[in-house]
């Protein structure tokens, strides 16, 4: 087994590390970076920036070019290549120390994501929980009473679906449903004897949980049957999260914390990203979301979409909605200079009506437009255009 870093890479609080498209991936959630790492030089191959505090991300579609993102109240996508944001959905809940944190794609292109309540008194229950984002939008809370949720990942042998509190220093299991409803909740595993909580978790192909022991600056991996087999000491203090990635999937890519806000360290190797070789085992790609994009058009009253949601109706294209206006004034003749307005108009009593259509076509359904009033000069300010 080889640990070594991966570039010179310094976060402040590296999380959500993801194999994708030959490339490690992973957040700056202080700063709000999404960034790429070529897997071999470490150099920075690719660097977008969102509103910190960042939670987690996940691919959304197979081109590589949009994200899931959690910021802080809310889940949001993100067009990679234009910077597009669109929110897809808010938290119930809203405090200073309440954040969305840990998430990640489903094979069902679901999104899971839970929250962080951070510096609560000791009898205080937590606010948010434990979420699911389905692929018609649907928002829901799948389970609550999380501190500080982390690491949700599935079992690629039973399928069960596991999440951590690291406030609780715990792995909890659950059976997932097709529906993404949760049932059978057990304790997966504890760590105190190792005196940290479990923060960011991966699964191997054989069905072993790897976690990031974050105040303990080690790795640990539990069999299926949640008992200890496997424990690293990492050369820096806060390990993080963790995924396999590399042309076999065998390397395993740690990311780690230098100053979280609540931990901070000053090593060498504190923040860095580091790359673990010949560990004998092998992990999974993630799984990407099936998610709109962008916000559906809710219908009233509910029609054959489900829950009755609805993309918004395309608009008449602006070029072809001009050439159709234009051709329209020059069959009936509606008045185009203040001479044409006081000649006669064949067809003229079909004008208000056509225009109107006309203007409804080019402005879309919910915009309101005016024709340019008899004899008064066209605006100065609109080019020209008839539209207000």
């Amino acid at each position: 087994m080889k640990i070594q870093r991966l570039g010179d890479l310094k976060t402040a609080l590296g999380e959500c590390p993801v194999w994708h498209g030959q490339q490690l991936w992973l957040l700056d959630c202080r700063l709000g970076l999404i960034l790429a790492l070529d897997p071999g030089s470490g150099e920075i191959t690719a660097r977008h920036e969102a509103p910190a505090p960042l939670g987690s991300f996940a691919f959304n579609g197979d081109r590589g070019d949009s994200i899931v993102l959690a910021l802080k109240e809310e889940v949001a996508s993100l067009d990679l290549r234009t910077g597009q944001r669109r929110t897809l959905a808010r938290l119930d809940d809203s405090h200073p120390h309440l954040r969305l944190n840990d998430g990640t794609a489903l094979a069902d292109g679901s999104f899971v994501v839970g929250s962080m309540h951070v510096f609560r008194e000791a009898d205080e229950p937590p606010l948010g929980g434990f979420y699911r984002l389905d692929t018609n939008l649907e928002f829901r809370k799948l389970d609550t009473g999380f501190g500080i949720t982390n690491g949700p990942c599935v079992n690629p042998v039973n399928g069960r679906l596991h999440v951590a509190d690291s406030a609780a220093r715990v792995i909890y299991s659950y059976a997932y449903g097709a529906d993404g409803s949760l049932a059978d909740k057990q304790v997966f595993a504890r760590t105190d004897a190792y005196d940290t909580g479990p923060d960011g978790c991966t699964f191997d192909s054989e069905g072993g949980l790897w976690t990031a022991l974050v105040r303990a600056g080690a790795l640990a991996r539990f069999d299926m049957q949640g008992h200890l087999t496997h424990k690293i000491e990492l050369p820096l203090a806060h390990p993080s999260a963790l995924c396999f990635g590399g042309p076999d999937m065998s390397d395993l890519f740690v990311t780690s914390i230098s100053d979280s806000g609540r931990l901070s360290a000053s090593g060498p190797l504190d923040g860095a990203v580091l790359k673990v070789t010949g560990l004998g085992f092998r992990g999974h790609a993630r799984p990407v979301c099936r998610i709109p994009p962008e916000p559906l058009t809710r219908l009233p009253p509910k029609g054959d979409t489900p829950n009755g949601l609805a993309k918004p109706a395309p608009r008449v294209p602006r070029v072809a909605c001009s050439a159709a206006f234009w051709a329209f004034c020059s069959i009936f003749r509606v008045g185009k200079t203040p001479g044409d307005l006081a000649a006669p108009r064949p067809f003229g009593f079909l004008r208000p009506r056509a225009v109107d259509e006309c203007l409804r076509l080019c402005r879309g359904p919910r915009s309101v437009a005016r024709a340019r009033p008899r004899g008064q000069p066209r605006n100065p300010g609109t080019g020209g255009s008839w539209l207000e």
